[in-house]
């Protein structure tokens, strides 16, 4: 692809799936310590994809194709199934046939590219990344190749890729910062966005954006103030 060729192309703007956030076909990275909402967060966020909702969280959703791949390592479908009848009691079941859930298969590139091959799909959620990478995760090197495999899904599926993982212990005395993230650096690097869920003494949830490489200065330095309720949603 040349220099021309890239000017040439015919894009108004990049392309957002949650503007001004996630740029599309990217990998983005979700991290916060234990017991805090990270996979509700993820599930909300997955049924208003599948729901074609315009916003999320006050911000806007750009929904092409209404499906989403959840790729769940610590959940069983016995769990989901009554996580998502308390959340949505009245909702026809049939509204969420876009959401597929995969539990704990072995190899989970080449099941994620099988359902990516089944059907054009806006996000794939991955629950959580430790679980499903095979190698050291303090090897830069190791990191870098596995998340390769994910940034070229990206890029021939037209999806977004989004990654659950944990801070290292004792971080949350820190202040919000990209390199709270376990293991290598190299996890942070490959991801266009990184994002960090806090709890507040009150109860309260914070979303920082500790890394986008697009994102404007002014979001950077500030978070998302996020109410949690007892059935596990999140309101802005």
């Amino acid at each position: 692809v040349t220099g021309e060729d890239l000017l040439n192309m015919k894009a108004d703007k990049v392309p957002y799936l949650w503007e001004p956030f996630w740029k599309r076909y990217s990998l983005i990275g979700l991290a916060g310590s234990s017991d805090i909402g990270k996979s509700s967060f993820l599930r909300q966020l997955a049924i208003s994809i599948v729901l074609k909702e315009e916003s999320f969280l006050g911000h806007s959703l750009n929904v092409e194709h209404g499906r989403v791949i959840y790729f769940s390592t610590e959940d069983s479908k016995y769990t989901i199934n009554e996580i998502l009848k308390k959340q949505h009691s009245n909702l026809d079941p049939s509204r969420l046939k876009d959401l597929c859930y995969i539990f704990n298969a072995d190899d989970p590139l080449k099941v994620i590219e099988e359902q990516l091959n089944a059907a054009p799909t806006d996000l794939v959620i991955i629950d959580c990344f430790l679980d499903v990478f095979n190698g050291v995760i303090n090897d830069a090197g190791s990191v870098r190749r596995y998340l390769d495999h994910f940034s070229r899904m990206a890029e021939k599926y037209k999806c977004t890729f989004i990654f659950l993982t944990h801070n290292g212990k004792r971080t949350e005395v820190n202040g919000p910062n990209k390199n709270n993230i376990i293991g290598s650096q190299a996890f942070e690097a490959k991801m266009r966005t990184v994002m960090e869920l806090r709890k507040t003494d009150d109860g309260k949830r914070q979303l920082y954006f500790t890394k986008g490489n697009s994102l404007p200065d002014h979001l950077k330095k500030k978070c998302l103030e996020l109410e949690f309720d007892d059935h596990q949603q999140f309101t802005f």
